[in-house]
């Protein structure tokens, strides 16, 4: 819940800020210098090249943003010259590897910290800490639910089982979570980068890029207000630009959408439902 609250907050300041930057972008008026289309274009440079998660996320929403309200402009016919810089950023940013953020980093030594706690409390439970194997290459989640079974098989009182279910699932839950929020963040950068760059009306050769945060996004996108700025225009504009193209990548995307639809209980319940 927490995490839904922060993206929809995120979005709507990076709406307000997407009309302040299409207006200087309009304006073409230079700033000591530098015309202001350049300046706005570095602004980006140095938070998608950062390796703090939420810096990339913020700069990747506000950027899809602004991608929409410079599309609109262009549909009302206003001559603007394309931020050639930042295309060419994003679409470096698609095609490199999978980026280690620094947050995730930080995830993993807290979650190993508070795992440690809890194998400390299954030994003062009497769990035989020989027992359990505390080498680099076996995970949180294994450790945890072996001092976790250990430890249960010693207990006898009911407030001590339930002490251990409660710290055991603060810490299982603290894992799904960080895996969670890491990987749908990941994937909300991505995704956000993708649909500017279809607004931007920037379609290279090889499309698969920017297609497949798209494909990934609505496999496991949870919060429709993401969804729902993601995909407004970018499907959209895909097909258009992809339509000519021999194979089409839209294709694979429809039916991904379509057989979402129709798994989806809430829009075509089940007959045992009806």
């Amino acid at each position: 819940e927490k995490d839904d609250v922060y993206i929809t907050r995120k979005i709507i300041a990076a709406k307000f800020l997407a009309a302040i930057i299409q207006l200087h972008y309009e304006s073409r008026i230079d700033l000591e210098g530098q015309p202001v289309t350049d300046a706005i274009q570095l602004l980006f440079a140095p938070f998608l090249s950062s390796n703090l998660l939420y810096q990339n996320l913020g700069a990747a929403a506000i950027l899809n943003e602004w991608a929409a309200v410079y599309r609109e402009s262009m549909n009302r016919g206003v001559q603007l010259d394309p931020p050639v810089t930042l295309l060419q950023i994003c679409d470096a940013f698609l095609r490199a590897p999978a980026k280690s953020y620094d947050e995730l980093t930080s995830a993993v030594n807290h979650l190993t910290m508070d795992c440690k706690e809890f194998v400390d409390y299954c030994v003062s439970r009497g769990v035989d800490r020989s027992k359990l194997s505390l080498e680099e290459s076996v995970s949180v989640e294994e450790i945890s639910k072996v001092a976790y079974d250990l430890c249960l098989r010693g207990l006898t009182a009911p407030n001590h089982i339930e002490s251990l279910n409660t710290r055991y699932t603060v810490l299982t839950d603290s894992i799904e979570f960080t895996k969670m929020a890491v990987k749908t963040n990941t994937t909300r950068v991505l995704a956000f980068l993708s649909s500017a760059l279809f607004y931007f009306g920037f379609a290279p050769e090889k499309l698969t890029p920017m297609v497949r945060p798209l494909v990934e996004c609505m496999q496991n996108e949870r919060n429709s207000t993401v969804s729902a700025e993601v995909f407004r225009g970018a499907v959209t504009l895909m097909i258009a630009y992809s339509w000519p193209r021999t194979p089409r990548p839209y294709v694979k995307v429809l039916a991904r959408a379509m057989d979402m639809f129709s798994s989806c209980s809430n829009r075509i319940p089940k007959p045992e439902d009806w």
